[in-house]
This record gives C-alpha cells, sequence and structure tokens, in this order.
C-alpha cells in the first residue's frame, strides 16, 4: 500500500549529503528534517516555516517532476500526488499562493512560445479549476498537469491509472444541479502524462550536431502547446483537431530530424509514436520527445517487476547495449530498472525504490553495486529479509539514492527489518532505530546492512584470513544433476531387484547423500542410490537398467543437456572425486552445516563438496564465528535459510592458526565426527572449538557477545 509506505520512502534521507533539494531551488538553511518530518505528520498543528519559506516550498513543489517508470495501476504516482496535496493544504490553506503561482506562470513559462489565444485559455481554464470546487480540486489538477508522470508497458494497466486520477478528480468537484452537466468539469486527457511504452529503453541520439535546426525547435515548441491544448480540452471536435496537429507536427519533425543527421529508424521511431493510440507500445521512451522535459526528473519512484532472468532472454541484447553499466546475463529484470531509474534523473535527484533485496549478495548484482558504489550517493537502506512484506516483491527492501559521486566518508542511514509488527509503525521504527553506515562499507562484493560495531567486526574477521577459496585452491564441487530424479534415483529395495535381475547392474548404481542429509559434523544416509548412466555409457551392457529406465523415456526425452535419453542430464568428468574422503555440506540450510564423507558416496546436484581431510578447516567452518560472518555474506531465502553458493561460501575467511591451536581443534573435530554432534559432551567439545577458534581472530569479549547475540 503506498499510502504505508509513501512516509518513509519520502523522509528518512540524510539533509546534510543531499546535493540538491526537489526542484532545484536552494532551501533556507534552516528548513531542517524536524520540520519537514513535522509538515508531513497527520495533525492539526501549524506548519512550522516562515511565509518566504512557504513561498520556495511551494514553488519547489510546483516545479517538481516525479516518473514511476514502471507505474502499473498508478498506485505509487496516487501516493505522491496525495502526500503532495497535504503538504500544499497545511502550506497554503485557502489555496491564495497556489492559484497565483499557476497564473503567474502561464506568461513566465509559456509567454513568448504559446499563441496568445492559448496563453488565455490556459487562464481561463486556472481559474475555472479554482472557482467552483473544493480546495484539493485544484491542487490535484495542476500536480498532475505539471508533477506526475507515470510508464508502463501494460496499456490496460496505463488506463487504470488514468482512471485512478480521474477519480481523484470527480471527488472534489461541487455539484450543482442549476448549472450545466451539473456544475461537473470534464476531466483532464492524460495520454501525454501516463504513457505505454518500453521505459527500459530509450533511443540513439546523435553523438554531435553542429548546430540545431531553429525549425526543430519552432515545431517542437508548437508541438508542446498542441499538448497543452489537449490536455484541457473538452469537445470531441477539439480533441480531435490537436490530434491532428500532433499527427502533422510529428511527421515534420521526423522529416526534420533526418536532414539533421538523426538515423532513419529513430527519427522514424519518434514520428510514429502516437500518444492517443491507446491500445499501442512504444517500444522506447525519451522524456523530451514525450513529456517535453530536457532536464530529467527530480524523484524516481517505483516497484519495479520481479521478473526472473529466464523470462526476458529475447530481451537482453537490447538491455546490454542500453544498460552496460548494470547489465549482466543472469540479471533478473528490477535490476535494469536501477539502472535505468538513475539515467532518468537530474543530477542530484533521487530514486526511491521498493524491490528485491537479492542483489546485495547475488553474483548477477555485482556490476549493480558497483554502479552504486560509484554513482549514487546512497540514503536509506532497509532491508526486510524474506519479510512477505509487499505482495508483489520477492525479499523486499527499500532503497533511496541521490544521483551523484558519493564522498569516501557519505553515511546512509540502514536498517534490517525482521519482524511484520512495526510495518505499520514504519517511520517511527526506522526514525528510531536505523543506524548510520558509511556507504564505503557496502562493497562490490556484497552489500552487508548493521551497524558500526558490526561492519568493523566483519572488517576484523575478514582481514584475519585468506578466502576459503584461495585456501583449497578453488576447488569446489557440487553433486550430478540428473534430469529426472525419479528414474536415476532408486531404494535400496530396486537396487536389490535390478542387481538380481542383471548382476553388472551393481557397476553403474552408486550410493549417494542428498543435500539434505547432511547436518552438522553428522552424514545420514538414507540408502538411496544413483543410477550411474554417465555420458557415453553402454547401455546395452546393463539390460535391466535400460529397462528400469524405458519406464521413464517419454520424460527422459525432454529434459535438458543433449546426449541419449537414457544418460543422466550432466555426468561429471571425475568420479574419483566423489569416491575419495570430502568435506560435504548442503546447498539450502538454516545454519551451517558441513560434514564429513570417508564412505565415497555419490551426491545429486544440492549437495555441495570440497575435496579435503583438513580437520581444522571443518571445525572452521562449522564454528560459531563463521555463521556469523557467513549470514552477512549469503544470500538469505523465506525463513532464514541462507544459500551455500560457492561465491558466498569461497568468501569465508580462513585464518592460518598457531599449530597448538590446530591440533585442539583437529582432536576436538575428530571426536564429533566419531561420536555424533549428540553424543555425551559434544556441545562442550563444540564450544571449546569456539573458543579456540575466537582466540585465532583475535576476538574481545564485547565482539564475542555480539558474534553470540548477547
Amino acid at each position: 500500500n503506498p499510502d504505508n509506505v509513501a512516509a518513509p520512502v519520502g523522509g528518512i534521507s540524510n539533509p546534510d549529503n543531499v546535493a540538491a533539494p526537489v526542484g532545484g531551488i536552494s532551501n533556507p538553511d534552516n528548513v531542517n528534517e524536524e520540520r519537514l518530518r513535522h509538515l508531513l505528520a497527520f495533525n492539526d498543528e501549524k506548519h512550522q516555516f516562515t511565509e518566504a519559506e512557504v513561498a520556495t516550498l511551494i514553488l519547489a513543489i510546483d516545479g517538481l517532476k516525479v516518473l514511476d517508470p514502471a507505474a502499473g495501476s498508478g498506485a505509487f504516482p496516487m501516493g505522491m500526488l496525495y502526500r503532495l496535496v497535504y503538504i500544499l493544504s497545511r502550506l497554503d490553506p485557502g489555496n491564495a499562493r497556489w492559484k497565483q503561482w499557476q497564473l503567474d506562470k502561464i506568461d513566465r513559462d509559456f509567454g513568448g512560445h504559446f499563441s496568445d489565444e492559448t496563453l488565455e485559455a490556459m487562464k481561463f481554464e486556472v481559474e475555472q479549476a479554482f472557482e467552483r470546487n473544493e480546495l484539493d480540486y485544484a491542487r490535484k489538477l495542476f500536480l498532475i498537469q505539471d508533477c506526475i508522470y507515470g510508464i508502463d508497458i501494460q496499456p490496460i494497466a496505463i488506463q487504470i491509472a488514468k482512471l485512478r486520477c480521474f477519480i481523484s478528480l470527480i471527488v472534489d468537484q461541487r455539484i450543482d444541479d442549476q448549472r450545466p452537466n451539473k456544475g461537473v468539469r470534464p476531466l483532464p486527457n492524460l495520454e501525454t502524462k501516463f504513457v505505454v511504452a518500453n521505459s527500459l529503453l530509450g533511443i540513439e541520439r546523435p553523438k554531435q550536431l553542429s548546430f540545431r535546426d531553429p525549425e526543430i525547435e519552432r515545431k517542437e515548441q508548437k508541438l508542446a502547446e498542441v499538448r497543452q491544448s489537449y490536455f484541457t480540452a473538452r469537445t470531441p471536435a477539439t480533441k480531435k483537431k490537436y490530434r491532428d496537429q500532433d499527427d502533422t507536427l510529428r511527421a515534420e519533425i521526423g522529416q526534420l530530424l533526418r536532414k539533421e543527421g538523426w538515423a532513419g529508424a529513430t527519427a522514424e521511431k519518434l514520428s510514429r509514436w502516437n500518444p492517443y493510440d491507446q491500445n499501442s507500445i512504444a517500444e522506447f521512451f525519451d522524456p523530451e520527445w514525450m513529456f517535453n522535459l530536457t532536464e530529467g526528473f527530480d524523484i524516481v519512484i517505483g516497484n519495479p517487476p520481479y521478473v526472473r532472468q529466464e523470462a526476458i532472454k529475447e530481451q537482453k541484447p537490447l538491455l546490454a547495449k542500453a544498460l552496460p553499466e548494470v547489465y549482466a546475463g543472469t540479471a533478473d529484470l528490477y535490476v535494469y530498472f536501477y539502472g535505468r531509474g538513475f539515467q532518468l534523473l537530474r543530477e542530484g535527484g533521487h530514486l526511491a525504490y521498493i524491490s528485491s533485496n537479492k542483489f546485495f549478495r547475488a553474483d548477477y548484482g555485482k556490476n549493480l553495486r558497483q554502479f552504486f558504489s560509484s554513482k549514487v550517493k546512497l540514503q536509506t537502506v532497509i532491508d526486510f529479509g524474506d519479510l512477505p512484506v509487499f505482495e508483489a516483491t520477492a525479499y523486499p527492501s527499500i532503497i533511496i539514492g541521490a544521483k551523484g559521486v558519493p564522498s569516501p566518508k557519505h553515511e546512509l542511514a540502514t536498517l534490517s527489518v525482521e519482524t511484520l509488527e512495526v510495518v505499520n509503525q514504519l517511520p517511527d521504527f526506522i526514525k528510531a532505530n536505523a543506524g548510520q553506515q558509511p556507504q564505503s562499507t557496502l562493497t562490490i562484493e556484497g552489500w552487508n546492512i548493521g551497524e558500526a560495531t558490526t561492519q568493523a567486526l566483519l572488517a576484523k574477521i575478514k582481514a584475519a584470513g585468506q578466502p576459503l577459496t584461495k585456501y583449497i585452491g578453488g576447488k569446489f564441487y557440487y553433486g550430478i544433476k540428473t534430469g529426472f530424479n525419479e528414474a536415476f534415483v532408486i531404494d535400496s529395495v530396486t537396487r536389490d531387484q535390478l542387481i538380481a535381475q542383471d548382476p553388472k547392474s551393481v557397476e553403474i548404481i552408486k550410493p549417494f547423500l542428498r543435500g539434505k542429509d547432511v547436518k552438522r559434523y553428522k552424514v545420514t544416509y538414507a540408502n538411496l542410490y544413483i543410477i550411474l548412466a554417465y555420458r557415453g555409457v553402454n547401455i546395452s551392457n546393463y539390460p535391466a537398467i535400460l529397462n528400469h529406465l524405458s519406464q521413464y523415456e517419454t520424460q527422459l526425452r525432454k529434459k535438458a543437456g543433449g546426449g541419449q535419453w537414457y544418460e543422466l542430464q550432466a555426468s561429471p568428468g571425475d568420479f574419483s572425486r566423489f569416491e575419495n574422503q570430502k568435506i560435504v555440506y548442503p546447498d539450502i540450510a538454516p545454519s551451517c552445516r558441513f560434514s564429513y564423507d570417508s564412505s565415497g558416496m555419490y551426491g545429486v546436484n544440492t549437495l555441495y563438496f570440497i575435496p579435503s581431510t583438513d580437520m581444522y578447516l571443518l571445525g572452521l567452518l562449522n564454528a560459531t564465528v563463521t555463521e556469523f560472518y557467513y549470514r552477512f555474506l549469503s544470500s538469505q531465502i523465506r525463513g532464514g535459510y541462507l544459500r551455500f553458493f560457492s561465491i558466498y561460501v569461497g568468501q569465508i575467511p580462513i585464518s592460518t592458526p598457531k599449530p597448538e591451536q590446530r591440533v585442539k581443534i583437529e582432536g576436538l573435530v575428530n571426536k564429533l565426527i566419531e561420536q555424533g554432534p549428540d553424543a555425551p559432551g559434544a556441545t562442550e567439545w563444540q564450544a571449546e572449538i569456539d573458543r579456540v577458534v575466537y582466540e585465532i581472530y583475535g576476538l574481545t569479549d564485547e565482539e564475542i557477545a555480539l558474534v553470540e547475540g548477547r
């Protein structure tokens, strides 16, 4: 619900770090955050601004340009509209300033560009808007006309967004039975305010032009005048007149652009775009051509769609070309809305998104994290983990940032929200609990949200060792991807039957583990086996197995990976990796669960392993300090579960112990493996491992308390 989140989205930026205020107007030094918060509060108290400051704020609001590039049905633009209306009602209760400003700017902004007839018509519309309607009507009308814009690729969504604008205006019109149409004014035409387009893709402009044809500027001004007039056109005949003029001007401008050096395809694309065709989808978005805006938006808001990368394969070449700074081949769609959002902002403008937090640590988010580090002054990052706060957003977060290069000492407000109980009081909760975090701690390798003491401890742990990837020489492996477990994974009864039918079957039937069979210092064998029909196997040598697999031939022929239908989807290149001793761990788990396999078990792709017999390493991977560190490192999924991808596990810092420390840990780990983590004394053994590991990493009592959550 945007009405619930609009306040925190717009109200927690750090004023000391803001390069330029909304609307490009210099705020008086004493227009501080507390007074702005008071202005946004729903109470009956008078605002705390001087008359001069009120004029400045109204001027800033009127000059504001806000875009939602994935507007959907208009929830966020409407949320912004109502916030601005509320602010105006407190600053200018009688609308005297707001009305005078609307009249004054007609001559100031359009005089000399629009005809006298158009200027007079605009002034008449202003007078009418304020004359016989509720006070909020004129506030809404001119905010919609001049400040708020929306784009979506779905025509029906834009129609609903416009409908919401219409309804918001209708409710503030006064009914008068004595006047024509009961005094209800015709609604504005919003075709050039809410547009159906692909907001992620722009147009290619000529790199250099020696001069601009003044005839293009003249016709563009005329086009702007036509669209301004169309906004308030009332009769079908008047609307058609302006649409026809729009068509003619677009075609003429397109021809002039070709002469000026624009690519023919681009000029054609621009001239063909018809804002009045309600069912067409523009394959591009250009704010200058569509909205007559050349300086960029002041604010970009929204809840970008969460579409997985597999569903946008055809768009990837275009996205790579349009947004190379954030592009990654496996990035989900929302990543590109960040890149495009900042592209559309003016310098110093602000972006506020509710979107997925997956890019915080995902490999595909590396370019986006680099982009934030170098080109965005982050103001606020709120991480909701896996809380189901917003229906359409998986693993939500709120991010607010200003377009601009952050200084080395730039700080932002950060907060991890761990309970839904605070959502309805989110602004107050954020104000009371958010900490200041240096932006430099949000690294390209991954974002960790936490207070200064936590960040310092994470940095200390990281500095105390080398990455696991380096420690083991990059040797991470995962189990076999069968392509269809129902066929290749069998129980002990089926195994015995296949061997009874053909003793040779035993050659390619192997015991195996799943990720969920692995616990900390414990492997629970479920008496399952895998049919190792590797790539190139002569299946005719194993008739019983061929007969078994034939039951699933239809499904097996659909699996990916090529090869014969009876072969595994992906065969391991070296079987000895499985048959040797190794450290094993699951792909998903609620905590660090590393164990040891000395039996040469195979595994499916939910099992990961490191070919090592290093008991010190195993103890370190299961230590409490590693768990603490890893929770800031890994991508978390629903229920607080962690992903154990190699890109995350490989970053665990492995410190070099003293010989006696290594011996101590190795001995305790061997006892845990031999006797199990549930044996008498096992809890004390694990606590002793933790104590030695704390020594190795040089943690203080206060840092140990932080690690242990005390």
